[in-house]
């Protein structure tokens, strides 16, 4: 139900807006992720928005949530049955810069800090429980032009950083991003 409301409103968006090239300078990108995880057996999924602004015609800045991830092991601590280790992503800004002028692909690198709360019960870490981490993300991206506004995206995402705990290696874990973007430009409403 919460996916056909989504759609229907990108849906709208798309219909609202007049049709111009992807990466125009002072264009605003809205758009959505979801990102796979695989970690230890188990794979998770997140669901993650993001919304940008081009500076220049290929450089965008913006905003995303970066994917939140948890664990039942970690080396050399012991975790009980009841035991858990979470990375919860709060925000991510980031800089992506796309390396082909109006091409039906188009690749980009993107690089993001990423900000996220750790939380854990087990008796060792407790002292990091709700403690803000700081990591960094380098994105490998190629995004497909459905039309003149419209994209699917691919991503390869590395996190660099694992933050300030050292034996936390979930949030270093690479990670793979499918998406869809819709570039509007202010003021392209019609009335």
């Amino acid at each position: 139900m919460m996916l056909r409301v989504i759609f229907s409103f990108l849906v709208l968006f798309i219909e609202a807006s007049d049709v111009f090239s992807q990466t125009e300078e002072k264009a605003i990108l809205v758009g959505i992720h979801n990102s796979f995880i695989i970690n230890n057996n188990s794979i998770s999924f997140s669901l993650s928005p993001q919304i940008g602004y081009f500076l220049k015609k290929k450089i965008l800045l913006g905003l995303s949530t970066p994917p939140s991830s948890s664990s039942k092991s970690l080396k050399g601590i012991y975790v009980p049955n009841d035991g858990f280790v979470k990375n919860r992503g709060l925000v991510s800004p980031f800089v992506r810069f796309y390396l082909f002028d109006e091409a039906k692909f188009q690749f980009y690198l993107q690089q993001s800090g990423d900000f996220y709360q750790f939380k854990s019960n087990i008796p060792d870490l407790e002292e990091f429980s709700g403690r803000l981490m700081l990591g960094t993300t380098f994105n490998l991206g190629i995004a497909y032009f459905i039309d003149n506004s419209t994209t699917l995206e691919f991503c390869y995402s590395r996190p660099l950083l694992n933050g300030n705990i050292e034996l936390f290696p979930i949030s270093r874990i690479a990670y793979l991003k499918f998406g869809v973007n819709y570039m509007l430009k202010k003021g392209v409403f019609r009335k």
